[in-house]
Order: C-alpha cells, then structure tokens, then sequence
C-alpha cells in the first residue's frame, strides 16, 4: 500500500473494469489539414492499450492497478527481455477523474515507482547485477517526459513513429554488497 493508491497485480476479474478505463477525453478529433486526429493521440494509443493488454506471465509481463475508492485509478504495466535485468515498462496511465487536481501526477509517480520496486525486486532474484529499464514516450508527451525525467531516466534515442528511448541503469551489485570493514 502507498500513500495515495492501494496497488496490486492484475487479475483476469479486471478485465470488464479496464475495458471501461478512461484516461483521455473522448475521441473527439480534429482535423490536421489532411485526416482527423485526436488532440493527444498518446493518450487514445495508451487508453486503447489498457483497455486490450492481457499480461502473459510466461513472457514476464506484468500489469498493476492502483484503487481507490471508486475503482482503477491507474495502470502499469511492464515486461522483460529475455536478459533478467532488462525490462520495458511499456505503459503508465491515470484516470481521467482526478486530471488537473494534483492527485493524477502523484498516482503517475507512484505507477513508475511501483513498477520500478517490482522490477528491481525480480532482477535481483534472477541474480541480475544491473536494472535497465527503458520506456518509449510520444515526442509530444512533455508531462511523461518530465515524469521519466524526474524518476531518474534519461533521453537515449529516437525510436521509431514520434516515439523516443528514454532508459534508466540502476547497478544492483552495490546494493547487495556487503560493507567494507574499515583499516585498522
């Protein structure tokens, strides 16, 4: 349990709940000149990933809802490359309800943390010296950007599709090893 949100992993129960997630205004769209767009297409592509994800554990993918009182307030969900301590946090999403009280950039904060806690908990188990994690932000997304920012990741690389790297390395050694004995 944290602070703001009681988090916990997903169970195929949650599948009705988080196909109603709402984590962007609706589709209203605008026109770009050539098509119509949505004003934040990040967030459509991220509410339409919650709403379909389905964690496969046999992949090391993993899914966590943070609760409130009035149900999923937001989602992580993240998976591992065949390397134990390289994963992909793959998405962060926060519910619409509490957009612009505050509340939303807390629960973003405590989505990455709760994922990055996981994920250094299974390297270290796998035997893992290192935690690298990498997550892939919309170009145009400067909240995440800012949010990744401040949990510690740094700017890599262009990917592909307006998408940028953005990687975190944590060296897990030095918070195994035991303390040195000073010289006497």
């Amino acid at each position: 349990m944290t602070d703001l949100l009681d988090w916990r992993p997903f169970e195929k129960s949650d599948r009705p709940a988080l196909a109603r997630f709402v984590c962007t205004d609706p589709e209203s769209k605008i026109w770009d000149g050539s098509k119509k767009t949505h004003p934040r297409p990040w967030e459509y592509t991220v509410q339409s990933a919650v709403r379909r994800h389905r964690p496969r554990a046999a992949h090391g993918d993993q899914m966590y809802l943070g609760l409130d009182d009035r149900g999923i307030g937001a989602v992580v969900a993240w998976s591992r490359y065949p390397d134990p301590g390289q994963w992909l946090l793959q998405l962060i999403a926060v519910t619409t309800r509490y957009r612009g009280r505050g509340r939303g950039w807390g629960w973003a904060r405590e989505a990455v943390q709760v994922s990055m806690n996981a994920m250094t908990e299974a390297a270290a188990a796998a035997g893992s010296g290192r935690l690298l994690v990498q997550a892939r932000i919309d170009r145009r997304n400067t909240a995440s950007k800012r949010l990744f920012g401040e949990a510690g990741f740094s700017y890599e690389s262009d990917h592909s599709d307006d998408l940028e790297t953005w990687v975190s390395y944590t060296s897990l050694r030095a918070a195994t090893r035991p303390a040195s004995r000073p010289h006497m």
